[in-house]
Protein backbone atom coordinates (compact mmCIF):
# COMPACT_ATOMS: atom_id res chain seq x y z
CA UNK A 1 0.00 0.00 0.00
CA UNK A 2 1.66 3.37 -0.62
CA UNK A 3 2.29 5.78 1.76
CA UNK A 4 -1.03 8.09 2.73
CA UNK A 5 1.01 11.63 2.52
CA UNK A 6 0.92 11.17 -1.55
CA UNK A 7 -2.35 10.69 -3.40
CA UNK A 8 -1.64 8.97 -6.56
CA UNK A 9 -3.12 9.76 -9.37
CA UNK A 10 -3.40 8.95 -13.38
CA UNK A 11 -1.26 11.28 -15.79
CA UNK A 12 -3.64 10.70 -18.30
CA UNK A 13 -6.99 11.41 -16.61
CA UNK A 14 -6.13 12.41 -13.29
CA UNK A 15 -8.38 10.51 -11.99
CA UNK A 16 -7.45 8.76 -8.48
CA UNK A 17 -5.67 5.43 -7.92
CA UNK A 18 -7.86 2.79 -6.18
CA UNK A 19 -5.21 2.36 -3.42
CA UNK A 20 -5.27 6.36 -2.49
CA UNK A 21 -9.02 6.12 -2.63
CA UNK A 22 -8.72 3.37 -0.26
CA UNK A 23 -6.92 5.65 2.14
CA UNK A 24 -9.11 8.33 1.76
CA UNK A 25 -12.44 5.89 2.33
CA UNK A 26 -11.15 3.51 4.41
CA UNK A 27 -8.93 5.16 6.81
CA UNK A 28 -10.28 8.78 6.32
CA UNK A 29 -6.47 9.55 5.41
CA UNK A 30 -6.15 12.99 3.64
CA UNK A 31 -3.11 14.35 2.35
CA UNK A 32 -2.48 18.23 2.74
CA UNK A 33 -0.21 20.41 -0.10
CA UNK A 34 1.81 23.21 -0.16
CA UNK A 35 2.98 24.77 3.03
CA UNK A 36 1.04 21.55 4.72
CA UNK A 37 2.95 19.43 2.52
CA UNK A 38 3.98 15.80 4.89
CA UNK A 39 1.24 16.72 6.89
CA UNK A 40 -2.53 14.81 6.75
CA UNK A 41 -5.69 14.81 7.92
CA UNK A 42 -6.50 11.61 10.01
CA UNK A 43 -9.88 11.71 11.28
CA UNK A 44 -10.47 14.43 13.19
CA UNK A 45 -6.88 15.10 14.13
CA UNK A 46 -4.25 17.29 11.77
CA UNK A 47 -0.74 14.57 12.09
CA UNK A 48 2.74 16.05 11.47
CA UNK A 49 5.04 14.40 8.95
CA UNK A 50 6.71 12.53 12.35
CA UNK A 51 3.71 11.30 13.12
CA UNK A 52 2.74 13.98 16.33
CA UNK A 53 -1.04 14.57 16.48
CA UNK A 54 -3.11 17.58 17.43
CA UNK A 55 -6.78 17.20 18.07
CA UNK A 56 -9.24 20.29 16.84
CA UNK A 57 -10.04 21.32 20.55
CA UNK A 58 -5.87 21.77 21.27
CA UNK A 59 -5.60 23.27 18.44
CA UNK A 60 -8.06 25.69 19.58
CA UNK A 61 -7.03 25.84 22.66
CA UNK A 62 -3.13 26.89 20.98
CA UNK A 63 -4.64 29.66 18.85
CA UNK A 64 -6.74 30.85 21.88
CA UNK A 65 -3.98 31.35 23.95
CA UNK A 66 -1.65 33.21 21.33
CA UNK A 67 -4.64 35.68 20.39
CA UNK A 68 -4.81 36.37 24.43
CA UNK A 69 -1.20 36.75 24.27
CA UNK A 70 -1.36 39.05 21.60
CA UNK A 71 -3.77 41.57 22.37
CA UNK A 72 -2.69 44.61 24.37
CA UNK A 73 -3.07 44.03 28.76
CA UNK A 74 -6.79 42.41 28.60
CA UNK A 75 -6.03 39.41 26.85
CA UNK A 76 -2.66 38.63 29.52
CA UNK A 77 -5.14 39.34 32.54
CA UNK A 78 -7.36 36.93 30.93
CA UNK A 79 -5.04 34.07 30.40
CA UNK A 80 -3.16 35.06 33.63
CA UNK A 81 -7.15 34.87 35.35
CA UNK A 82 -7.71 31.56 33.32
CA UNK A 83 -4.68 30.15 34.24
CA UNK A 84 -5.14 30.91 37.97
CA UNK A 85 -1.92 32.97 38.13
CA UNK A 86 -0.81 35.25 40.69
CA UNK A 87 -1.49 38.76 41.15
CA UNK A 88 2.14 39.62 40.31
CA UNK A 89 1.09 38.10 37.06
CA UNK A 90 -1.94 40.30 36.33
CA UNK A 91 0.23 43.35 36.95
CA UNK A 92 3.20 41.83 34.36
CA UNK A 93 5.60 41.62 37.28
CA UNK A 94 7.84 38.57 36.43
CA UNK A 95 8.69 38.09 40.15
Amino acid sequence: MQAASKILTCFRCHAEHTEAHYERVVYNRTPLYGPWAGWRMAGRDLVSSDGDRISPQRLAGILWAQRARSSAGTGHALLCEMLGASLSCRRGSDS
